[in-house]
């Protein structure tokens, strides 16, 4: 196969991936799981890999698709990289992003992967139970470290942002819904 030919497929397998549609129903995890078994096998992995939530991971996604693309949230932004701009499915500094891809071994990550998206949460996660001693299933705090970095949530520079705090409930509050969303349909 020529060397034209075969950047030309990988260009079309690579913009058919990023075409997908949203799933029926967004609201709920499960449904979304089962339109999107890919999404569903990437939580899993990402699970099983770093020990983390899968609820709490995909909340803090779905706060941060709000922040990337003030859409609909989460389903309707995330299955579309295109739209997501150069962040893909993450709002994350270019720094951690490096950092993330050098520790983890992941030099091939793309933000506008889902898969991506979750291993960098299950990485990030972890680094803030590690640096900020934030429990991996406390969606809230987890928010917090996310959206201020470990420095900052240290030395509590949230406590004066009531915006920030109220996205942090949403988050909480998403996160205990797709655990019972999840917990109800026997995928996790």
């Amino acid at each position: 196969m020529s060397k034209k030919l075969l950047t030309a497929a990988l260009a079309a397998f690579f913009f058919m991936g990023c075409s997908t549609q949203p799933p029926a129903n967004p609201n709920n995890l499960c449904s979304v799981f089962q339109d999107k078994d890919s999404w569903y096998v990437a939580a899993h992995k990402v699970h099983a890999k770093y020990g983390i939530p899968i609820d709490t991971a995909i909340a803090i996604l779905a706060q941060n698709s709000k922040l990337s693309n003030q859409d609909n949230g989460l389903f309707d932004s995330l299955t579309s990289a295109v739209g997501l701009g150069d962040e893909g499915f993450l709002v994350v500094s270019d720094e951690i992003w490096r950092q993330y891809k050098d520790e983890a071994g992941n030099f091939l990550s793309d933000r506008g992967s889902f898969a991506d998206a979750l291993d960098f949460m299950g990485w990030y996660m972890n680094k803030a139970k590690e640096k900020s001693g934030v429990a991996l299933f406390d969606a809230y705090n987890q928010y917090l470290v996310y959206r201020e970095g470990f420095d900052a949530f240290n030395t509590q520079a949230y406590a004066a942002k009531v915006w920030l705090l109220n996205e942090a409930s949403e988050v909480r509050n998403r996160a205990l819904e797709y655990r019972k969303q999840l917990l109800r349909c026997n995928l996790y």
